[in-house]
């Protein structure tokens, strides 16, 4: 594990920002390194996406996402709506089955 945490050191060292999505998710070993290597210079250089806020967490180190309204899902899907209406169709769908929420678009099938 020593190795692994003074790797991921020097790439945050070297300007490597990490994103470790679903946090809470991560096998104990990964979630010992990512903590070891956050109590270097930089732990702003490691994001950690959760699906609530830790215990103790600091207002200026959470970040909220609120669901999306329908509309904000419009500018990803690039396509012509003149005949076929595909890209409200498919943002109403989307909106549909995500109720706004990013973290459920990952399950979607």
């Amino acid at each position: 594990m020593a190795w692994a945490t003074a790797e991921l050191r020097a790439l945050l060292a070297g300007g490597v920002t990490v994103l470790a999505d679903h946090a809470e998710q991560l096998n104990r070993w990964s979630a010992e390194v990512l903590e070891r290597a956050r109590s270097g210079p930089d732990p702003s250089a490691i994001v950690r996406t959760l699906l609530t806020a830790p215990p103790g967490a600091r207002p200026e180190e959470v970040a909220r996402l609120e669901p999306l309204e329908e509309a904000a899902l419009r500018p990803p899907f690039a396509c012509p709506d003149r005949l076929l209406h595909l890209r409200e169709d498919a943002v109403r769908l989307l909106w549909v089955r995500t109720a706004g929420d990013c973290r459920r678009g990952s399950t979607l099938r």
